[in-house]
């Protein structure tokens, strides 16, 4: 089985796409989509349709997992990429259903629950996850990678 996951900003998605098991995930890519900075929200959101149904294509995945974000806020100006982030993880979901895969979405304490762990955050610091060594991924992939590796079965 392999899965793909995504952890969505408002400019960037990071994406990784993982088979194995959850106990012994094997890395088979990760990187980041950036849209054009020239781009505007609407252009930037087709662009990352296309992006996605790209790594689709690419990859087949079985199954797909979207990280959202742990809570909402009141709609205030400080929160407006949050909102920005959540509009991108809507494109993401759509696309990915839209492409025949099936799609979770959920927030950091669901993927901990799926990976059998009290708070997966904690794998964040460390260079290796369960044995795959992801030293050279920034926090972003890293949340990718757990959140593709929670739709794995388990060991």
């Amino acid at each position: 089985m392999k899965a793909i996951g995504f952890r969505a900003e408002p400019s960037v998605v990071s994406w990784a796409v993982v088979e194995g098991s959850t106990g012994e995930p094997i890395l088979n890519g990760a990187d980041k989509l950036k849209a054009p900075a020239s781009f505007d929200e609407a252009a930037a959101l087709k662009w990352f349709r296309e992006q996605t149904q790209r790594l689709v294509q690419a990859y087949l995945p079985s199954v797909a997992v979207v990280r959202s974000p742990e809570t909402f806020f009141p709609r205030q100006p400080k929160y407006q990429s949050l909102y920005q982030r959540c509009r991108v993880e809507g494109v993401l979901v759509e696309t990915l259903y839209s492409c025949g895969v099936p799609v979770l979405t959920g927030a950091m304490a669901t993927i901990s629950s799926k990976l059998g762990s009290k708070a997966a955050k904690h794998y964040l610091p460390n260079s290796d996850f369960r044995g795959l060594d992801w030293s050279k991924c920034d926090d972003k992939k890293k949340e990718a990678i757990l959140a593709a590796a929670s739709a794995l079965p388990g060991e």
